[in-house]
């Protein structure tokens, strides 16, 4: 997903975090995106006689993944009786912003909550850290950390 999004213009590489390559410490490749997309692209058209933009192939895959993503949804609450268009999406994580309203709209939804914590202090039960280190143990949470009182 991260591919496509940095594909279609949504994520830029320059001011995405240095994770990646053998040290985990690369910056996302446009180029080397755009020529994977563009070699799918040829494979489609190969396969199908389609043609296809590396863009389209990108689109394609958040596509995709956002059906996926309502379907899962509908899985847990539509098919158990529930009527999620008057509730509220709630979205966390590193990627949750970016595809919230597309998953929103699949399932008429009106409403999103983008949770206030980083992808890297997820919630716990109460909906809060229970330690205020990051989870990926690489440096303090700057967020606050509101403990639950007893």
């Amino acid at each position: 997903m991260t591919d496509a999004n940095v594909m279609l213009g949504r994520i830029q590489p320059e001011f995405f975090p240095r994770v990646f390559g053998p040290r985990a410490d690369q910056p996302l490749d446009h180029e080397a995106v755009a020529q994977g997309f563009r070699r799918l692209a040829a494979q489609i058209e190969a396969a199908t006689g389609m043609r296809k933009t590396a863009e389209d192939v990108a689109a394609g895959f958040l596509d995709i993944a956002v059906r996926n993503m309502a379907e899962a949804i509908k899985k847990i609450s539509v098919q158990r009786g529930h009527d999620v268009t008057k509730y509220t999406l709630s979205v966390f994580g590193g990627a949750g912003g970016q595809h919230a309203c597309a998953v929103a709209d699949q399932l008429a939804m009106t409403r999103i909550f983008a949770h206030p914590l980083p992808a890297c202090c997820p919630p716990t039960e109460w909906g809060w850290p229970t330690r205020p280190r990051c989870a990926r143990r690489r440096s303090s949470c700057r967020w606050p950390v509101r403990r639950r009182r007893r």
